[in-house]
């Protein structure tokens, strides 16, 4: 896969400006090969954009109306799972793939494996 990422400044002469505290529109396009080509899957979507503080964002959130700190408690329960997912699951599937010849039971190895796999998919996705 081939991502490109960009950085554009809000304001560059000659450009349309973006507004740091308001809607902007943005193009997109995305492609089935690394060659330059054109793109049949391609449009425009609207982001609001809000100003970031060390207590989150701004006095009101457009995407889903609601004030600042309405889903911090969702956050932070995303940021536990993430961490439990990538901190503890992750690297028990690694270690028991490369400990699959000191794991007793036929395939026990691939098991914890898979099993660790999926739980960290699903506390990565929660």
């Amino acid at each position: 896969v081939t991502v490109c990422e960009f950085t554009k400044l809000l304001v560059e002469e000659g450009e349309l400006p973006i507004d740091p505290n308001g809607v902007n529109s943005f193009i997109w396009a995305v492609g089935n090969t690394n060659e330059l080509a054109y793109h049949r899957s391609r449009g425009q979507v609207d982001i609001p954009l809000e100003q970031c503080t060390p207590s989150g964002v701004s006095e009101f959130n457009p995407v889903f109306g609601q004030s600042p700190g309405t889903f911090d408690s969702y956050w932070k329960a995303h940021g536990i799972m993430m961490a439990i997912a990538w901190g503890f699951f992750a690297p028990v599937a690694i270690a028991s793939a490369l400990a699959r010849s000191v794991i007793p039971g036929e395939g026990t190895w691939f098991k914890i494996h898979q099993a660790c796999n999926t739980l960290c998919c699903i506390l990565t996705i929660a």
